[in-house]
Order: structure tokens, then sequence, then C-alpha cells
């Protein structure tokens, strides 16, 4: 499959191929997610700070439907960076329930209690219940 290039628009690619490579994984076509992840990682240089986070976030999404976790948790540590540096705390919350699920699916588990036992406190003053259930999910899978 080729993915072209028909914009200029690095924002716009970059979702564009950050969606593609979500609905290749979800598709079960794993190798195939490779390409637009590959066209993601060539547009970082023109990406605002945000759109970066949010690149890398979508990146270790699709590394993790790969189950290539190392990549997915570089990935993903990349993005809570960027967004702490941002003073984002909703999306650093995020992302640190993210690293901690890379955390527990490479065996680091009490880095990853660690993480999101950080992450919870947020996410519930926040009234994000999913993305605390997800931590919480994260740290039972690691304490199991």
């Amino acid at each position: 499959m080729r993915f072209g290039k028909r914009t200029n628009h690095p924002v716009a690619l970059v979702r564009a191929a950050g969606s593609l490579a979500r609905g290749l994984v979800e598709t079960g076509r794993f190798d195939e997610a490779d390409e637009p992840v590959e066209l993601i990682l060539a547009q970082f240089h023109r990406l605002p700070a945000e759109d970066r986070g949010r690149a890398e976030r979508s990146i270790a999404w699709t590394r993790d439907g790969q189950e290539r976790h190392a990549e997915g948790l570089r990935h993903s540590r990349r993005a809570l960076e960027i967004f702490r540096g941002l003073g984002q705390r909703v999306q650093t919350a995020v992302e640190l329930g993210s690293v901690g699920w890379f955390l527990s699916a490479l065996g680091e588990y009490g880095e990853a209690i660690v993480k999101c036992e950080e992450a919870i406190p947020i996410l519930r003053d926040l009234g994000d219940r999913g993305n605390e259930a997800a931590a919480w999910d994260s740290i039972g899978y690691a304490r199991q």
C-alpha cells in the first residue's frame, strides 16, 4: 500500500497517517501500519510541540497494537515529556497511564505502579473515569 502525500500541511498529514495506522492495526494488518508510522516520523520536524506529543501518542498506540511494547514505551515517554513541558495536565496524566501500561507489559511492574499511581489522582480530579480505569487496570495487571 502506498500512502500518498497529497497535502503539504504536516498536521493534517500526520493526523491522517495516524488514523490509517490505527485502522490497519484494528483490522489485523499489523505490518502495513509501519508505512504510515514512518510518514509521521518524517514529519516530526515540521510539527508544533503539542502535535508532536499527539503524534508520539499515536505511534505508541500503534506499537501497542503490534505488541512492540518497547517501542511503544519509548514513544509514550516522549509524549509524556512533551506534554509535561507544555504544562498540559490532562495530557500528562493520560500519558502517565500509558507509560504505566507499557512498563507493565514489559514486566517493569514497580515502575508501572508508580506511574499509574501518579496519574490516578489527576485523572480523578479531572473526572476522566475512562483513563482512570485504564490506569487501575494497568496496576491490577502489574500486581498480578
